[in-house]
């Protein structure tokens, strides 16, 4: 009656083998698939991009208050018509020539000279070009320009945590699936292995029933028994096959199919207390990260708030390069806005409160990591403490099965005791393979809390339990 139960190890041993015998030459650690999933994020690559978007404009503003120099160039054509009025000068005029004492037509020599109009018509048409080179120096500015740097600097700050945020969620995601594919492979085994021994127990009880040594009601039971076995392991190899898609969709299409090279793990060794977590998770959390560049932010704005109302102080220069010397003009410029229509102290006001949102927003954030901390790091004590009772049960469903076996050996057993029996184990062990990619999620939501997932691929090699064994 051991039979079964030999058979379905073989069946797990002999699916492991040719695994590592098909892709013995592909094998993927947990290192090499995170950064596999970094490459191949396009979530991440647009974080990347905004990263360097903030940091150019960092890079754009840091000239900010350095001289100013522009060359003007104007090209220019115009036409001009004026009637200009002669009236008092030509009355004038011509009373004198005619006032005369010898008219000048009378002269030995006639000279004829013409009356003044009354009236001109002056036209005039010009085509040129002229250029000016100008030079601004600001020397006081309220702090405005320091404002727009701090403004730029806090913008760029929050786009590192972001993408350090966007990190995180890509690498915990892909650790999700990578040992999800390990857990939901494993159970598919355990239940397959469970079809195949309960369908050698079925046919043990149909022969035993046609002999006279089994009720019928024993033998239905056990054709209830392989259906549910049927029907768990269809539904394993389905979850098996969707986890294997949804990891392969985060790494290159050479590595589909890939042996995982880091099994599932469990370490047993005491936790640091959870004061060092809590402690690491505020200097290094990204949420904190965001919450400061919020507050430097908020603090350029309301530089440059301030500033408006300051007096600017600006030197400048002016030169009209030609032929011969240059013209010129230099000065110093002093604008100060006295009244502009704006209400100052609600300005004042509206940039205290900014602030004090800030603060607010880092108290709750504040508390709301110190929780998380904690939940996580008790949500991975738990998973430790479940994976090793667990262990415990798995040693007695061994037992328990083999003494059904043996009371059925000995006809003091039915063949239904046993397929329940062996069910009972793979329920066991598929529980225990959950306990320990429980214990996986929790160490990377603790991780992820704390600033140092970097560290998962070193913690998953070091633990001293490895799964299954």
């Amino acid at each position: 009656m051991k039979k079964p139960l030999l058979m379905g190890i073989a069946w797990t041993l002999t699916q492991c083998c040719l695994a590592d015998f098909a892709y013995a030459a592909q094998a993927l650690g947990i290192s090499q698939a995170l950064a596999l999933a970094s490459q191949n994020s396009g979530k991440l690559g647009g974080a990347n991009a905004a990263v360097t978007q903030a940091q150019e404009q960092v890079q754009a503003v840091a000239g900010l208050g350095g001289p100013i120099l522009a060359l003007t160039g104007m090209g220019y054509s115009f036409e001009r018509q004026q009637n200009i009025s002669l009236q008092p000068y030509a009355s004038n005029i011509n009373g004198m020539i005619s006032g005369l004492p010898i008219p000048p037509s009378a002269l030995p020599i006639p000279i004829d000279i013409p009356t003044l109009p009354d009236s001109v018509n002056l036209h005039v048409r010009k085509t040129g070009a002229v250029g000016f080179v100008n030079a601004i120096l600001p020397l006081y500015t309220g702090g405005r320009i320091d404002g727009v740097r701090g403004v730029a600097a806090g913008r760029a700050s929050e786009s590192v945590a972001n993408a350090q945020q966007e990190r995180d969620e890509v690498q915990a995601t892909l650790i999700q699936r990578y040992f999800g594919v390990q857990a939901t492979a494993q159970v598919a085994q355990l239940r397959e292995a469970a079809r195949v021994g309960v369908a050698e127990h079925l046919a043990t009880a149909k022969r035993m029933e046609a002999a006279g040594l089994l009720a019928k009601v024993e033998r239905l039971q056990a054709d209830v028994a392989y259906a549910n076995a049927l029907r768990d392991a269809a539904k394993a190899q389905h979850d098996s096959a969707l986890a294997r898609r949804a990891l392969d969709s985060m790494l290159d299409t050479e590595y589909a199919a890939a042996v995982l090279a880091t099994p599932l793990f469990v370490d047993t060794r005491d936790l640091e207390p959870l004061e060092h977590y809590v402690t690491r998770a505020l200097a290094a959390h990204p949420g904190m990260a965001i919450v400061s560049a919020k507050r430097q932010q908020t603090e350029g704005l309301h530089q440059i708030e301030e500033g408006i109302h300051k007096p600017s102080v600006f030197a400048y220069g002016v030169a009209e390069p030609h032929k011969g010397r240059p013209d010129w003009m230099v000065g110093i410029v002093l604008n100060w806005v006295l009244i502009d229509g704006t209400d100052r102290a609600a300005l004042s006001r509206s940039s205290v409160a900014a602030a004090q949102r800030v603060d607010q927003a880092e108290r709750q954030a504040r508390q709301d990591i110190a929780l998380l901390v904690e939940r996580n790091y008790r949500n991975l004590d738990q998973a430790k403490l479940k994976y090793l009772a667990l262990r415990a049960d798995e040693e007695l469903a061994r037992e328990y099965l083999r003494l059904r076996v043996k009371s059925l050996a000995s006809g003091l057993g039915t063949a239904v005791e046993v397929i329940d029996a062996q069910l009972n184990l793979a329920k066991v062990q598929a529980e225990q393979t959950g306990a320990a990619y429980e214990y996986s999620m929790a160490l990377v939501a603790l991780l992820s809390t704390t600033g140092e997932l970097a560290n998962f691929p070193q913690l998953a090699q070091s633990a001293d339990i490895q799964h299954p064994q």
